[in-house]
């Protein structure tokens, strides 16, 4: 497919990716990740990123969705405060 027939569903994937932020209930290291992974986008296209409204870019610990990914690859996923240490699927 071409770039120009691929364009309008870049520009969807942009539009739903700036969406997710963590006032849309995304955590901080999954908004940093959709942020940047449509900052790439829009620069592989040659799309203007003016075109969007662009959330405020989101601060983590880490500078980019790469890094994040190969920590969580060597220490696995954050620890959450409160969760329970029980695998077992809650009972209904």
């Amino acid at each position: 497919m071409s770039h120009q027939r691929e364009l309008p569903l870049v520009r969807r994937r942009i539009e739903a990716l700036l969406l997710k932020t963590v006032a849309n209930g995304c955590t901080a290291g999954e908004a940093a990740a959709a942020y940047e992974k449509a900052e790439e986008l829009t620069a592989k296209y040659g799309i203007d990123p003016d075109d969007f409204r662009w959330p405020p870019r989101p601060s983590t610990i880490f500078s980019s969705a790469s890094q994040a990914r190969a920590h969580r690859s060597r220490h696995g996923p954050p620890h959450r405060a409160g969760a329970k240490a029980s695998a077992a699927p809650p009972r209904h």
